[in-house]
């Protein structure tokens, strides 16, 4: 299964629907990855064909993100931290302030650093996402391993500001 973390930020990502809206009718990207399900926040609503939910309580983020095979997410922090923590594949599509997206691009910042750490694919096409979703399997990327929760990581944070 692929899971899909379009966030709970009050701005549509409906350029992300609609890749994976594109992908779906095309199933020779998918190899056998017909799932998808969607958490598609303040978006457009997915077509009939894609299961999904608008918002979604942690715990049931969670076991989503436990049960998926590749997560295809925005560049929301917990989104892909929570992910890592569960070591899975992750392919980061970010928001853009120019589609209104988000108030800015800060969100390219963050998948910026997770790349070049070697965490994270990065798509920013639809073309970039069906190579990354074709290739997943032989991509590599890092285990992240630093922290075992969400909250290690916000303790980790709280700690450093206090310094």
């Amino acid at each position: 299964m692929i899971f899909v973390i379009t966030g709970t930020q009050n701005f549509q990502f409906n350029r992300l629907i609609n890749y994976v809206e594109r992908i779906c009718v095309d199933k020779n990207v998918l190899y056998g990855h017909e799932d998808f399900f969607i958490q598609y926040g303040s978006s457009l609503k997915p077509s009939e064909d894609i299961v999904g939910k608008d918002f979604m309580k942690s715990d049931e983020m969670r076991k989503m993100i436990e049960n998926a095979d590749v997560i295809i997410c925005h560049a929301g922090t917990a989104s892909i931290v929570e992910s890592l923590i569960l070591h899975k594949k992750v392919i980061v599509v970010p928001r853009k302030k120019e589609f209104k997206e988000h108030v800015d691009n800060h969100q390219y910042e963050i998948t910026n650093q997770f790349f070049k750490e070697g965490f994270i694919e990065v798509a920013e096409t639809y073309e970039e996402l069906v190579e990354k979703l074709t290739n997943y399997e032989s991509n590599s990327v890092k285990v992240y391993e630093k922290f075992s929760s969400i909250k290690e990581l916000s303790d980790d944070i709280i700690n450093y500001i206090k310094l």
